[in-house]
């Protein structure tokens, strides 16, 4: 995602440059590719988030039968509260995919909930900072 937003961003700067750098239609078609490409990285991200801290059950491969991601571990049908590092692992993709400049809103707003969520029931205070951080710093 970071490689593509600098590609945006240099495209970006070529298109606005006088004389524009960039006037071949290639460079058009590399930037609708490029901001394509960080929008389904980052929804892809945040599909993700669900299953990683087991809201929602994981789907058995060959089996079609779901579990919560903790319920073989504790050995009860009632899910666990995932472990911490499963929560920790989404601090920077959860970053990364509200940072680039295509996010919208309520994209942005969708991540601080989630990393609020990381804050409040998994104790990752490192996630509050990153939340606190979006909302001092806009997405310009």
């Amino acid at each position: 995602m970071v490689v593509h937003e600098t590609i945006r961003t240099k495209i970006l700067q070529g298109f606005n440059s006088q004389p524009s750098s960039f006037t071949d239609q290639k460079y058009i078609t590399q930037l609708q590719k490029t901001i394509e490409i960080i929008g389904e990285m980052r929804d892809e991200i945040l599909r993700s988030v669900p299953e990683t801290l087991g809201i929602i059950p994981q789907i058995l491969p060959g089996t079609g039968t779901s579990k919560h991601l903790d319920a073989e571990i504790s050995g009860s049908a009632k899910a666990a509260q995932p472990p911490a590092w499963k929560g920790a692992m989404l601090l920077w993709p959860l970053w990364i995919a509200t940072s680039v400049k295509i996010s919208p809103p309520s994209i942005r707003q969708l991540a601080m909930q989630r990393l609020r969520y990381l804050s409040e029931h998994m104790g990752l205070r490192q996630a509050d900072v990153l939340a606190d951080f979006m909302v001092i710093v806009p997405n310009k």
